[in-house]
C-alpha cells in the first residue's frame, strides 16, 4: 500500500511538472516571438473627419464577438457590427445603432450569456441596462451617489452585475430583482476605481481603489476583504482576473501579477514599459496569458505573462512628414525602437483596450475619439 501511495504521489507530481513545463514553453514562445499589431479596421477617426475629439472611455465586445460597443463623454452608446467594420477596413464607419444617455459614460459591459443585454455606467452615478437588439433601455439603477467608474457582468452568473464608484462602495446587483443585493464599503473610505469577478469562482471579486490597494472579497462574507495587496504607489485603476491569478494596473505606471491562492498574496511579476501617471488607459487580459494596456504616450502595449517588458506595441500617433516613420511603427521601449516625432497629437493617450472573446483581436481607443481593431502577426 505504501508503494502504491508513493507511485500515485509521484504520478501527480510528474503531471503537475508536465503542465507547468507546457505553460512555460507556451509563454516562452510568446516572449521570443516577434509580435506585431496589424490594423484591420478603424472607427471614429475623430482627428480625420471634422476634428471631433469626443473621448471614448470604454469599449466592449459582445458574447459572440460579432458586435462591439463604445461609450464616452459624447453621452452616446454606439454599437457596431464587426463583420461590416472588417469588410470596410479603414473606411469611416457609422454605428449600426446609437443610444443616447443623459450623462457622460464611463464604463460598459455586455452580458456574457444573454446576447442583447448590456450595462452602462455614468458620471452621475446611474447605471442602465439596455436591450441592444431592440435599442431600448430596460432598467435603470441609481443607488450610487457619485460617479461609477466600473461596471461588469459576472462571467459565471448572468443575473449578477457589479459596480464600483467614487462613493467608496462596490455594489452587487441582481438584474432579475432590479435591485442591489449587497453594498461593500471600502475599508479606508477610498474611491473605488475598478471591480472584476473571477472566472473560476463566482464568489470571488477583486476591487482596485484610490488608496493604492487591491482588495479581494468573498461574496459569501464580504464584511471585510479576504486579501489586501499593497505594493502599488498610486491609485489602482484596473484589476483583472487571469485564471487563479490577478493583474492590477496603477497610475504608478506599473502592472503587477499576483498569486492570490495563499492567505497573504504574492506579487509574482511587475511589468514596465508603458506610461500611466494620471489617466485611465485600459487593461485587458486573455486566459492564455496575454496582457494589453494603454499608455499616456498614445500607444497600445502587449505583455506576455512571463515577460516584464512589452512584447508588442502600436502607436496611435501621427508622424511628422519626412521623419521616416509610419503610424503604428516602432515606439520607445519596444526592442530598442526609436521615439516617433509628433505633430498634432500632443496630450493624446489611449483610453481603453479590450480583447475579443476568442483573444484573436484587440479593440483600442484613444482620447481623440479614434478606435482601431488589431490582429496579431
Amino acid at each position: 500500500e505504501k508503494w502504491i501511495s508513493n507511485m500515485i504521489r509521484r504520478t501527480r507530481v510528474e503531471e503537475q511538472l508536465t503542465d507547468d513545463l507546457k505553460e512555460f514553453g507556451s509563454c516562452l514562445t510568446r516572449v521570443t516571438r516577434k509580435w506585431r499589431f496589424r490594423v484591420v479596421a478603424r472607427l471614429g477617426c475623430g482627428d480625420l473627419v471634422g476634428g471631433s475629439s469626443d473621448m471614448v472611455c470604454s469599449t466592449a465586445w459582445n458574447r459572440d464577438g460579432d458586435l462591439i460597443a463604445t461609450a464616452g463623454i459624447s453621452k452616446r452608446l454606439c454599437i457596431y457590427e464587426v463583420a461590416s467594420v472588417m469588410q470596410l477596413g479603414n473606411a469611416v464607419h457609422c454605428p449600426a445603432m446609437e443610444l443616447s444617455t443623459s450623462s457622460k459614460l464611463s464604463s460598459i459591459s455586455f452580458n456574457p450569456y444573454v446576447k442583447p443585454v448590456m450595462a452602462s455606467a455614468t458620471y452621475d452615478g446611474a447605471m442602465q441596462i439596455w436591450d441592444v437588439q431592440k435599442g431600448i433601455e430596460t432598467m435603470r439603477l441609481k443607488n450610487h451617489t457619485k460617479r461609477v467608474w466600473s461596471t461588469e457582468f459576472s462571467p459565471i452568473d448572468p443575473t449578477r452585475l457589479l459596480s464600483a464608484s467614487d462613493d467608496s462602495t462596490t455594489r452587487v446587483w441582481s438584474i432579475t430583482q432590479k435591485r442591489e443585493c449587497m453594498v461593500i464599503n471600502d475599508p479606508n473610505q477610498a474611491n473605488i476605481c475598478s471591480v472584476n469577478s473571477s472566472r473560476m469562482d463566482s464568489n470571488l471579486i477583486a476591487v482596485g481603489s484610490a488608496d493604492h490597494k487591491v482588495h479581494v472579497y468573498d461574496l459569501r462574507n464580504a464584511v471585510k476583504p479576504t486579501l489586501t495587496l499593497e505594493t502599488h504607489k498610486k491609485a489602482v485603476s484596473y484589476v483583472k482576473w487571469m485564471g487563479n491569478e490577478l493583474v492590477s494596473a496603477s497610475t504608478d505606471s506599473l502592472l503587477r501579477l499576483w498569486d492570490v491562492k495563499g492567505p497573504r498574496g504574492v506579487c509574482l511579476r511587475t511589468y514596465t514599459g508603458h506610461v500611466n501617471e494620471k489617466n485611465f488607459v485600459g487593461l485587458s487580459v486573455t486566459s492564455d496569458g496575454r496582457i494589453a494596456c494603454g499608455s499616456e504616450d498614445n500607444t497600445v502595449r502587449m505583455y506576455a505573462k512571463f515577460a516584464p517588458l512589452p512584447v508588442a506595441g502600436h502607436s496611435f500617433m501621427r508622424m511628422t512628414p519626412g521623419c521616416g516613420l509610419r503610424e503604428g511603427g516602432p515606439t520607445a521601449g519596444l526592442c530598442g525602437g526609436i521615439k516617433p516625432v509628433l505633430t498634432n497629437d500632443k496630450g493624446a493617450f489611449v483610453t481603453s483596450v479590450a480583447w475579443s472573446p476568442d483573444g484573436q483581436r484587440l479593440l483600442a481607443s484613444n482620447s481623440r475619439g479614434n478606435l482601431k481593431i488589431f490582429e496579431l502577426d
